[in-house]
């Protein structure tokens, strides 16, 4: 039986970072309270008011008031809820993409506000992950928007959107297999993580799929046309696959993961993007845990080699999003990993 888990929103602690010349250890504190902020919902820093101070958005835009605390932006008009942070039309101005509803882009004026500006409509009125990359070399950035799901409507397609130039998007692609009655499909993508992992210098796409669905990796064509191929299951990215499921509506697939986040970093410095996969994994065996992928590079033909079990990470029913960083300056990638339960720890 697929369980249904309701979403929780948890808060999201300003972490700041202390350290010594004394001491070769750091220590994080919730700043929180210091910083007069109370962020909810996905998390990212950006300066976008160009001032040299890096804000918040966390459910809504902070502005950092010269490093010593965070005020709510309300005149910005920058959009709240689930957000993307870009700059689509090349000013030195980050612009952002709210993902959630019907979709709606916000230009940067550059000014401190931003303005509405017209987008195509989404196919999906539930997406939980999109990701700005440049699909097609022309140095513009486009957008992978992924679709999740309503749980009694099923159909809701992943999509990209090529950017036109001149603030224009066009829609190029919408996921074929998201159609009513079809054997396969219907997948729901909580996340979406763009990298090149066979350093074609063209960029590729991860999405992290939830109800023990395997995950896609979308190889580029490589043309320049914007043409992708799911190549997950033939390079051992797609999760551990095991018993097969009837889903509803005669839908089989093979059981993997409740994949909520997933990101591409050279976890081992061998100059190869891997892949961190995170699962969120009830007792049964059969439901994947959260997974390291090691790119094995040219020499391997860029399969990935599943390498969790020396990884150290150990099990937690409800873990969620990762985020690669080298936090220490000691050149190795560190893993914040987010959890959703309240009693589960990041």
């Amino acid at each position: 039986m697929i369980s249904s888990l309701r979403n929780s929103v948890s808060l999201l602690a300003l972490l700041t970072l202390l350290s010594t010349a004394s001491t070769a250890t750091a220590e994080f504190k919730d700043g929180n309270k210091q910083l007069g902020i109370s962020p909810g919902g996905k998390a990212a820093f950006i300066d976008y008011n160009n001032d040299g101070w890096i804000d918040l958005f966390a459910g809504q835009l902070w502005k950092n008031e010269g490093g010593k605390k965070f005020v709510p932006a309300k005149d910005s008009k920058a959009p709240g809820g689930e957000v993307i942070w870009g700059d689509f039309d090349n000013d030195g101005n980050v612009d952002v993409f709210q993902f959630t509803g019907a979709g709606s882009l916000h230009r940067n004026k550059g000014d401190g506000t931003f303005e509405a500006v017209p987008f195509p409509k989404l196919p999906t009125v539930n997406s939980r992950g999109a990701a700005w990359l440049d699909i097609n070399n022309d140095g513009l950035l486009d957008l992978y928007v992924g679709g999740y799901e309503i749980w009694t409507q099923r159909v809701h397609p992943d999509a990209i959107f090529i950017n036109q130039g001149g603030g224009k998007f066009a829609k190029q692609w919408q996921n074929l297999q998201y159609r009513q009655g079809a054997k396969e499909g219907n997948y729901s993508a909580r996340g979406v993580t763009a990298g090149d992992f066979n350093e074609d210098g063209f960029v590729d796409v991860y999405v992290s799929n939830y109800r023990l669905q395997p995950n896609h990796l979308w190889q580029n064509s490589g043309k320049g046309n914007g043409k992708f191929t799911n190549v997950a299951m033939a390079v051992g990215a797609a999760g551990k696959p095991s018993q097969v499921i009837n889903y509803t509506g005669g839908i089989t697939y093979p059981v993997c993961g409740h994949t909520i986040g997933s990101c591409f970093g050279d976890m081992d410095n061998d100059g190869h993007l891997d892949i961190f996969v995170g699962n969120f994994a009830h007792g049964a065996a059969y439901q994947n845990r959260s997974q390291f992928l090691r790119n094995t590079g040219p020499k391997g033909k860029y399969k990935f080699e599943d390498k969790s079990a020396g990884s150290g990470l150990g099990y937690q029913e409800s873990y969620a999003s990762p985020a690669l960083g080298d936090f220490d300056n000691d050149g190795d990638l560190d893993l914040f990993f987010t959890t959703v339960y309240g009693h589960n720890h990041s």
